[in-house]
């Protein structure tokens, strides 16, 4: 048995989030001593309190691209500081064998860990390529203080070693756990129109302007659609949201365009829908939302860009556009109303082979035996 203490940059259910509980799972179900360390309370605390585990919520250095800014550093090294003293008290006192950092975002810990001469994993759910090599490489260089890596797709681990090759070997690939409760068959006809579901954050990257202007444009050529957006604003784009309201006004009267908050469990969407699209606009290291549409047997529609492709690939109900192009969203919804009853059906048979490949179980067994030593 080994005393494990894992340490995780936020505390909502999102997908990073979830995976974090899946782990802590997977280390708990292997008989593993498991102490968890929150930035801040929120629904993950009492998800991972019911499995039995004791959460410690104090503030958490996270490295930003705003860090490596003067006044970003500056407030960085502050909360280092202050923060520095207990959680080396709290390594100290807890014995552990192994600190495990979920997102490459608090490395501080990689290095508290390292210099209590503990082994120090750490699990990567971020890829984004903002075109800007020196600070990619920056924020991923505290990598080299692990011992070993998990990232969650093979765009991941290629995303870590092109900015590092020394990262590579170590470098261990779990594709994320997903699960689902929706259980209701797409229907048969198409009825009223199609209905689009989009479900994740309400930020310019993660596009759900283009599933509405790709809404807009089949309403206007003569194809009936309407659009549920699901999803929170992502803190700091709030004008991003005011912004997404206010130019589509008319949608929104009209009953085209549904606002919806985030959902725990996004099954009763998809159930209602008949097909969902992820159109991020920057890359997706992963894309939960995918898997989840698939399981749910809809078709999905992504963007062609990161580890979305990764995630649909072999499903033939589910297809990739160019990221940022509403006319493309708008052409394969519509070759999906066009060839509805194949891609029902192909839908709902690719299920079992979705749940197998993305399973909940696999996953956990995969991380505990990747972040511990043979």
């Amino acid at each position: 048995m080994a005393r494990v203490l894992m340490v995780h940059p936020g505390a909502e259910l999102y997908g990073s989030d979830r995976m974090f509980l899946e782990s802590v799972r997977g280390f708990v179900e292997a008989g593993h001593q498991v102490s968890v360390v929150l930035a801040e309370s929120g629904p993950l605390l009492a998800e991972i309190e019911a499995v039995g585990v004791p959460v410690r919520v104090q503030p958490i250095p996270v490295l930003r691209k705003a860090a490596l800014r003067p006044a970003g550093l500056a407030a960085l090294l502050r909360t280092a500081a202050v923060t520095w003293l207990p959680s080396w008290r709290l390594v100290g006192r807890g014995r552990f064998d192994l600190v495990y950092v979920s997102t490459l975002t608090a490395p501080g810990w990689l290095l508290l860990g390292r210099l209590r001469g503990l082994r120090v994993v750490c699990h990567v759910h971020e890829a984004e390529d903002a075109g800007r090599p020196v600070v990619e490489t920056a924020l991923v260089a505290p990598l080299l203080l692990t011992h070993r890596v998990i990232a969650n797709s093979e765009f991941t681990k290629s995303y870590v070693g092109q900015r590092i090759r020394l990262l590579s070997p170590r470098t261990t690939v779990v594709p994320n756990g997903v699960i689902s409760t929706a259980d209701r068959a797409p229907r048969e006809q198409l009825t009223g129109g199609l209905r689009v579901a989009y479900v994740g954050r309400i930020s310019p990257r993660k596009g759900p302007q283009v599933a509405v202007e790709a809404v807009r444009r089949l309403n206007d050529t003569g194809q009936p659609a309407e659009l549920a957006l699901v999803g929170s604003v992502f803190t700091g784009y709030e004008w991003f949201d005011r912004e997404l309201r206010k130019s589509n006004q008319d949608l929104l009267d009209a009953g085209v365009v549904h606002l919806a908050p985030f959902e725990r469990d996004p099954a009763r969407t998809f159930e209602d829908c008949d097909v969902a699209v992820v159109p991020s606009l920057l890359a997706e290291s992963f894309g939960n939302t995918a898997v989840e549409a698939m399981l749910a047997g809809r078709p999905v529609v992504v963007s062609d860009i990161g580890g979305l492709p990764e995630v649909i690939r072999g499903v033939a109900s589910a297809c990739a556009v160019p990221p940022g192009d509403p006319t493309a969203l708008a052409n394969a919804l519509r070759a999906t109303v066009d060839t509805w009853p194949t891609q029902r059906q192909a839908a709902w048979a690719a299920r079992d082979r979705v749940r197998q490949r993305f399973s909940p179980g696999r996953y956990r067994t995969a991380v505990v035996e990747a972040a511990l030593p043979e």
